[in-house]
């Protein structure tokens, strides 16, 4: 049988306090030698795109591929499939668009943790869009948020995403009319946006500042500029081979011999304790996320254990043929 969750039993069986836990486990399990996280692949076909991304973990018991696909006007469409890794019975499907919100959030919060100030109060996010909410929601559970300013270009965005966040949050949050106004003084800035010119000048940042850049997962996107790159003392990123092949943000200043990969660290060194994070209080510290198909497998093998136990979700009988 297998055990088909819709958006809303995810979101019923993954807070972010689990989904934190779920992406802490994924990046000890990346750095092991058991576990296998195998980058995004894109597949075009005029203006349709199909793209899919998979993970393995014996130690974990299962394997997963994510798909999802993009068709002009239409929004994506999420799933993932978990298998048994004993016997490779399917034994989930997943919709999956809240669980990659929530996910992305979550490793966000883990860099937050391992790379912010620890007294960090002041959060900086630039974008107000779907995956912006759980951003503010992750770090808000790593660091004493007291003061939150967004931007986005649009007015009525950013004023109801600063509600939002008051509301539920019961954090103070302030609509801010540029980016310049929102990164002063900040100790954290996130940004997630799909922007393809970068969304700061990063002159304007302070030492110190810790800075989570979520949207940039293709390599024609760029978030950050030049400055913000070079001025950050400690470079990390979620997978240094899928960074290669999507992140605009390091590909384009390491093409034009700014930087080289030799100075990009993966995020699970760092977790794992094989590499030390943060030293001081005036490094100025980056995550590039691009997002792992190893944490979408934490998270579905963690939803799908509560789902067991909790009786959620509906059983199908999908037959095998020989």
């Amino acid at each position: 049988m297998t055990l088909v969750l819709n958006e809303s039993d995810i979101i019923s069986l993954f807070p972010m306090e689990d989904a934190i836990k779920a992406s802490d486990l994924a990046f000890k399990l990346q750095a092991g030698t058991q576990s296998v996280n195998h980058p995004r692949i894109r597949i075009a076909n005029k203006n349709q795109f199909f793209n899919y991304m998979t993970a393995s973990s014996p130690e974990l018991g299962f394997y997963c591929m994510k798909t999802y696909s993009i068709h002009k006007n239409t929004s994506p469409t999420f799933y993932v499939y978990l298998y048994d890794y004993s016997n490779g019975d399917l034994v989930s499907i997943m919709n999956a668009s809240s669980l990659g919100q929530i996910r992305t959030g979550a490793a966000s919060g883990i860099a937050t943790k391992y790379l912010s100030k620890q007294n960090s109060t002041n959060l900086s996010i630039i974008g107000t869009g779907y995956q912006a909410k759980t951003q503010a929601q992750a770090i808000a559970a790593i660091r004493p948020i007291t003061l939150i300013k967004v931007y986005s270009r649009s007015l009525d965005n950013r004023n109801r995403f600063a509600k939002w966040l008051e509301q539920n949050l019961n954090i103070e949050c302030i609509p801010v009319n540029s980016p310049e106004e929102c990164i002063e003084n900040s100790d954290i800035i996130t940004t997630i946006t799909t922007s393809k010119n970068p969304v700061f000048k990063g002159g304007q940042i302070t030492s110190g500042t810790h800075i989570n850049a979520a949207g940039g997962n293709h390599y024609m996107r760029r978030e950050l500029d030049d400055d913000t790159i070079l001025n950050s003392d400690l470079i990390t990123t979620d997978d240094i081979s899928q960074a290669r092949v999507e992140c605009g943000d390091l590909i384009n200043p390491i093409d034009r011999g700014l930087l080289h990969w030799h100075n990009i660290h993966q995020l699970s060194e760092i977790v794992s304790g094989s590499k030390i994070g943060r030293r001081n209080n005036n490094q100025i510290t980056l995550y590039e996320s691009q997002g792992l198909a190893i944490q979408d497998l934490t998270a579905a093998a963690h939803i799908y254990s509560k789902a067991i136990q909790s009786k959620i979700g509906t059983n199908v009988d999908i037959e095998t043929y020989n």
